[in-house]
């Protein structure tokens, strides 16, 4: 036997800043205003050791001395009464076996760890943050440290400074250098942010729990849906709760209603679907575009805020510190100083929480290294993707088991027993997913009975032969007959396909006869056959009259084909004709331009006929008018041509008789020469 609680999205950023207007956890002024003086000095929060001004009767004076506690304005609420509550945690610790001591330990030492200030000191690295000596001495650190079993130096040395390992990249097969750790001062900011981180990982790890796998009664107390605006703004902590609302809405759903709604379907007889959110962090490697889930904000609001519709409605969130939320990597040396706690609750959770999930090596934080190495491969997720994968753990958790679901609507924000506000009951019921329950169970027909079982029963009273002669074994067209018959209102039942459903409270015993309900259904089948006929008439001559219709459609279409058809063709021939003439036109205007231009030119004319005689390959037909054009001066071109053959014969007959005139008349100049 015992007891076990798992934290799904601890709200660790609540513990250092929460919301405006809201306090921050419960425990934290449950312990101030506990009465316990003993407790309260033991753990140093009374009277306050580093702070003046605060008496020890003065409890909100004691509260706004906190840090942590002061931010948000809200530091009591008229509907609680913490003292009392105190007192039934500390009962209940009691009840499941728990040591309060060392839990009430830490709760003041986060406390006092909100308290710690930082100046700044001009340093070799620059300006840096420093602590104070008094709060080393006896102030804010050193309390904070001794409540949480920390040395003050070990927990100074990691809020003041980072620790940075580097490590060389060797050759394969060589001695690896141990690697190199260095320290770097940080700022103020810097410093606060470590130590609010801090403080957000031991109030983590002190919430954490590993719990053996027994069989067990779980009481699921879920987060209801969130939209804080316009009061406040809607950040990933709320994404992730109204996530969480979505899941197991669907999961409501399936249990209570999707069995409801297959039978119906199945039937065929309507049911309202139930559709849900997928969220970009749950379903990987799928964007946001595509889905209509996204609504678009405004244009202004487009670089800081983007809009989900939820099945409780539209919902907008600011990207605001996202990164730093989402962020689930935390630096190992806050472990190692957990680690080194004297308190065993700090010491044992540090040890079984360092896992890959969760944490990082030295090397992932502020490392340098010359080349990619395993050891600093980041295997740490996000806290939306841890968060989503706790809720299929959840899921899956919650359908291997036999589940009952408890809405809880609050009639007032007052907690008023005297108000009851009509428009946020609305919303909560609205926001619950009630109403669209009430919309599927207002159809619900849980009285189901076969056709087959109806008609058994009747038939032993009416009769087989009269069964037989007016339903022919239609058992369905029966239970209808038998349902007008016996008066049952239209709304209080449905015809499936195979059986009768029935709504609750549906009753009417009948006092009819076996003579009088033969007669009703014979009436009734009779009036329905009536009407059977009368409509086949009413749609026989409605068909005739389409058939008509479509018949006379049909031979206008055909008729129109015909016409369009006859003066396309008009339309080809004519634009036909007029390309021919438009051809026949360039060619005469060729011709004509042609024919200007050699006007005149009888030389130019003979060379181009020459030319033109002279290719050897076949005239291209767009220059055979030159032919017919240059034809009659072929004959003048074949006179001139025998004319120059005779001139040149005879000039060279009168050449050759010259010459051998010559050659004579030399040859006789030589003889008489020689006879001399």
């Amino acid at each position: 036997t015992g007891a076990s609680i798992d934290t799904y999205l601890l709200e660790t950023s609540r513990v250092v800043h929460p919301p405006t207007g809201e306090r921050n956890f419960h425990v934290l002024y449950e312990l101030l205003r506990s009465g316990d003086a003993k407790l309260l000095n033991d753990l140093k929060l009374i009277p306050n050791p580093y702070a003046t001004g605060a008496h020890d009767d003065d409890i909100d004076g004691w509260i706004d001395k906190y840090q942590y506690l002061n931010q948000s304005g809200c530091t009591s609420s008229r509907l609680l009464d913490d003292r009392s509550n105190f007192g039934k945690l500390v009962q209940a610790l009691k009840y499941v076996n728990i040591d309060a001591t060392d839990l009430f330990r830490v709760v003041a030492g986060l406390l006092h760890l909100g308290n710690v200030q930082f100046g700044e000191e001009e340093t070799c690295e620059g300006t840096t943050a420093a602590v104070h000596p008094d709060d080393m001495a006896g102030g804010a650190v050193a309390v904070a440290a001794e409540m949480l079993g920390l040395d003050p130096t070990s927990l100074v040395n990691a809020i003041l400074t980072k620790k940075f390992s580097r490590q060389t990249q060797g050759r394969p097969g060589m001695l690896q250098r141990e690697a190199s750790v260095h320290f770097k001062k940080k700022d103020t900011r810097q410093a606060s942010y470590s130590r609010d981180t801090i403080a957000k990982v031991i109030y983590e790890q002190f919430n954490f729990d590993k719990k053996d796998e027994l069989p067990y009664i779980g009481v699921l107390d879920i987060f209801g849906f969130e939209d804080f605006e316009p009061q406040n703004r809607n950040s990933l902590e709320q994404l992730l709760i109204n996530y969480a609302n979505e899941t197991l809405q669907s999961l409501f759903n399936q249990c209570i209603l999707k069995a409801e709604q297959e039978l119906y379907t199945s039937e065929h007889i309507w049911a309202p679907q139930q559709t849900s959110v997928v969220f970009p962090f749950a379903a990987r490697n799928m964007g946001s575009r595509d889905t209509s889930r996204f609504v678009q904000p405004h244009p202004k609001d487009m670089r800081h805020t983007f809009c989900i519709r939820h099945y409780a409605g539209v919902v907008r969130y600011r990207i605001d510190s996202f990164l730093d939320k989402n962020s689930n990597v935390t630096s190992r040396q806050f472990h190692d100083l957990l680690a080194s706690s004297t308190l065993a609750i700090l010491h044992t959770t540090s040890a079984s929480s360092q896992t890959p999930s969760r944490i990082t090596s030295d090397s992932s934080l502020g490392s340098i290294t010359r080349g990619p190495t395993p050891s600093t491969k980041k295997t740490s997720g996000s806290m939306s993707y841890l968060f989503s994968m706790q809720m299929r753990t959840l899921t899956s958790e919650l359908n291997s088991t036999r589940s009952n679901f408890i809405r809880c609507i609050k009639p007032n924000a007052a907690m008023d027993a005297r108000v009851f506000d009509r428009r946020s009951v609305l919303d909560q019921l609205r926001c619950s997913g009630t109403i669209q329950a009430c919309q599927v169970l207002q159809v619900g027909l849980p009285t189901r009975v076969s056709y087959v079982d109806v008609a058994s029963i009747y038939t032993t009273v009416l009769g087989a032969d009269f069964m037989f002669d007016w339903f022919h074994a239609n058992d369905r067209v029966f239970t209808q007959a038998l349902c007008h018959v016996l008066g049952f209102p239209a709304d209080a039942y449905r015809l499936g396909d195979s059986r009768l459903f029935f709504k609750t409270g549906v009753s009417s015993p009948s006092t009819m006869t076996p003579d009088t309900l033969k007669a009703a259904l014979t009436h009734y089948m009779a009036k329905r056959r009536w009407v059977s006929a009368a409509t086949k008439v009413a749609v026989c001559r409605h068909v005739q009259l389409a058939y008509v219709d479509v018949q006379r459609k049909r031979h206008v279409i055909v008729l129109q084909c015909w016409f369009r058809q006859h003066l396309a063709c008009r339309l080809v021939a004519t634009e036909r004709t007029q390309r021919r003439v438009a051809n026949m036109w360039g060619r005469l205007v060729h011709k004509s331009g042609v024919q200007r231009a050699f006007d005149g030119a009888q030389e130019d004319k003979l060379a181009l006929l020459e030319a033109l005689l002279s290719q050897q390959r076949v005239v291209p037909s767009g220059c055979k008018w030159l032919l017919q054009w240059l034809g009659p001066m072929q004959r003048t071109m074949y006179v001139q041509k025998l004319g120059r053959a005779a001139c040149v014969g005879y000039l060279a007959k009168r050449v050759f008789v010259a010459m051998f005139e010559t050659v004579r008349e030399r040859r006789a100049c030589v003889q008489i020469q020689a006879q001399v």
